[in-house]
């Protein structure tokens, strides 16, 4: 049995691998996780793994078949998606039989993630499980302030607040550029709070854990200082999401509690580990290891509410010093 795993866009998450090591010693003390990048001399992770590889990056029409050489000879069992790229890239890669028999895939299905990364495909996944969401709005909808973002975005880039209709750019106003954006009523900081809630979903597409984590703090997209929550948002999880058709492994559904009302608003799915989940790790909520349990070792998982609340993380900047051949 393949019992290695293969951690894609390996990138800065220095803390994400270290907890892949840790519970992947436990259960297979002489398997090892390898670091994969497409610029590996500039991945901190590859500067302290203990092994790693290059790969295309996963919009190169080459990774699908440098993944499965990979696969083959390094004995991956399991591959982690660390972004939305990662994940539609694996799902093609499954559906066009790229990627060995003997190695799986820690996502959902296809058509899950495009639904996903596909803002306004997401809006059918929360109109099937009847809850309130963030609705596109027409120009004949608008009012302003607007948030606009990409319809199609990752990492909250090109994220903005429209203030008032000169605020658009030109291209949206001429409908140029429309169809590649979405643009959503702004839900001011004072009246809503943002949650990224951890969910864990078993090969039936069962939720198994949720973990709401309160965003703080983002910093490029990514929460800087969070804390884990069980209140009115874990409540909503699980009764609005105990199962969703084609999710598998672990996904984080983003979300805003009113503050008043404590009504909650769907915002978007990520289906992959956010980079957020060592909160949830460290509060108690073991995806890692669930996923190796049910993966490799074929084991059933039980739901669990086994985690902590109100545990605080604040993020911080640390370097890797290192002797170059340049």
């Amino acid at each position: 049995m393949n019992t290695n795993i293969l951690l894609l866009s390996a990138g800065r998450r220095v803390k994400l691998y270290h907890i892949l090591q840790e519970e992947l010693a436990l259960l297979f003390p002489n398997a090892i996780v390898i670091a994969a990048d497409a610029n590996p001399a500039f991945s901190s992770v590859c500067a302290i793994a203990s092994s790693f590889v290059e790969l295309p990056f996963t919009t190169d029409a080459n990774f699908g078949f440098a993944l499965a050489s990979v696969c083959n000879e390094m004995n991956i069992g399991l591959i982690i998606p660390t972004t939305d790229f990662d994940a539609n890239a694996l799902a093609i890669a499954l559906e066009e039989s790229n990627i060995p028999t003997s190695t799986q895939i820690l996502g959902s299905s296809k058509e899950f993630v495009l639904k996903c990364q596909d803002k306004v495909l997401t809006c059918t996944i929360f109109k099937e499980a009847n809850v309130n969401f963030l609705m596109p709005l027409a120009p004949e909808d608008f009012e302003f302030p607007l948030f606009m973002k990409p319809r199609y975005g990752y990492s909250s880039e090109d994220c903005r607040i429209i203030e008032e209709e000169g605020d658009l750019p030109k291209s949206i106003l001429e409908l140029e550029d429309f169809g590649d954006y979405i643009f959503q009523y702004y839900l001011p900081p004072n009246e809503f709070q943002e949650y990224s809630i951890d969910c864990y979903y078993n090969l039936k597409s069962t939720l198994l854990c949720a973990v709401p984590r309160k965003r703080i703090s983002t910093r490029g997209g990514e929460v800087s200082k969070s804390m884990t929550q069980k209140n009115e948002v874990y409540t909503w999880v699980w009764e609005n999401f105990s199962s969703l058709n084609g999710a598998t492994g672990p996904i984080t559904l983003q979300c805003f509690l009113n503050l008043k009302t404590k009504d909650v608003v769907a915002g978007e799915i990520n289906p992959r580990l956010a980079g957020g989940y060592t909160l949830s790790h460290a509060a108690g909520a073991n995806f890692v290891k669930y996923a190796l349990e049910e993966y490799l070792l074929k084991k059933t998982i039980l739901p669990t509410e086994n985690w902590k609340e109100n545990v605080l993380m604040l993020r911080f900047d640390d370097e890797i010093i290192k002797q170059t051949g340049q």
